[in-house]
Formats: C-alpha cells, structure tokens, sequence
C-alpha cells in the first residue's frame, strides 16, 4: 500500500506527498523514501543520468534485483542479504 501511494502522488509537490522523499545518497537508485522502517527506491531519472529516460532506470533497478539473485543463487548457506522486491503499478 505504501508503494501504490508513493506512485500515486509522483506528479505532486514535495508538500503534498503523504510520504516524503529522503536524502540518503546516491544518484542511480532514483528518488527514495522511507516508511515503516522500509526502504522505498523510485526507478526514475530523476538525476538525468540516463538522458531523462526512466525506461532505462527501470531497466537499471531491474538489474539491480537480478544481481541480488545471481548472489544469492551462488553463495553458501547462512550468507545473508537484505529482502528485495520489485513493484509494477500504474507502468512504474
């Protein structure tokens, strides 16, 4: 629910949002917020890192949980890695 509220409100004023974006570093993982002690990352260019293209951002983020998997598929038992999900609504 927290995801579907964060995609609803994009196109809003900072002020508006019921969630608010934080700032915690990096340029790649797009906008991300914060709530209920989970991590929210937005796929989207944000930075114009990829020439203003969000596909490519989606596309990024969708490595991102690839590479988790490949990690997590060859490593040995009791290795841990945090919980990841990708979520697709309204096309973000």
């Amino acid at each position: 629910s927290y995801g579907k509220i964060i995609i609803t409100e994009r196109f809003l004023p900072v002020e508006e949002k019921t969630v608010k974006p934080i700032d915690i570093g990096g340029r790649a993982g797009g906008v991300k917020y914060m709530v209920a002690g989970v991590l929210f990352k937005f796929a989207i260019d944000d930075q114009n890192l990829f020439h203003g293209s969000d596909a490519a951002a989606h596309k990024v983020a969708g490595h991102e949980l690839r590479g988790l998997m490949s990690y997590f598929n060859s490593t040995p038992k009791g290795l841990c890695f945090p919980l990841m999900a990708l979520l697709d609504y309204k096309g973000f």
